[in-house]
């Protein structure tokens, strides 16, 4: 883990939590490994009414769905966008990859079941690392 830290959402990530822009935020950075190698690096922002809490959880050790689960946040939908970016020299620093190399950002704003949006979450994955795959089926209403 990078940071988890308390800061002010800010017009920005106001408007994407659905919040006001003075309310609080929790910020989390975390850089994904697999075998020892940095593969993708996770930001994460939470409004702090959702889990008041979270300083006292060590997220090194709990998924943050652990965490909505305690607190009984049952999640219901997601609206997440993939785009190839490239990363700020600090960065790419993380995540062992030159900044001129591109890289996958999954960008997701997750809402629980009553529509309150809980989380806005944005990944950047190593695409010489990853694969996805989607399944997918149709079903007539």
């Amino acid at each position: 883990m990078l940071s988890k830290t308390l800061r002010q959402a800010g017009p920005y990530y106001a408007r994407l939590l659905e919040i006001s822009p003075e309310s609080t935020i929790w910020f989390i950075r975390r850089v994904e490994n697999t075998a020892g190698e940095p593969v993708a690096l996770e930001e994460l922002y939470i409004p702090y009414s959702v889990v008041p809490g979270l300083e006292e959880v060590d997220i090194k050790l709990f998924s943050i769905y652990d965490i909505y689960q305690w607190n009984g946040i049952v999640l219901g939908e997601g609206h997440q966008t993939l785009r190839i970016t490239r990363l700020p020299p600090m960065l790419a620093k993380h995540m062992d990859v030159p900044p001129e190399q591109a890289v996958m950002e999954l960008s997701c704003t997750t809402r629980d079941r009553g529509g309150r949006v809980v989380e806005f979450s944005r990944s950047y994955v190593r695409n010489d690392k990853a694969e996805f795959v989607v399944h997918f089926r149709h079903t007539n209403p």
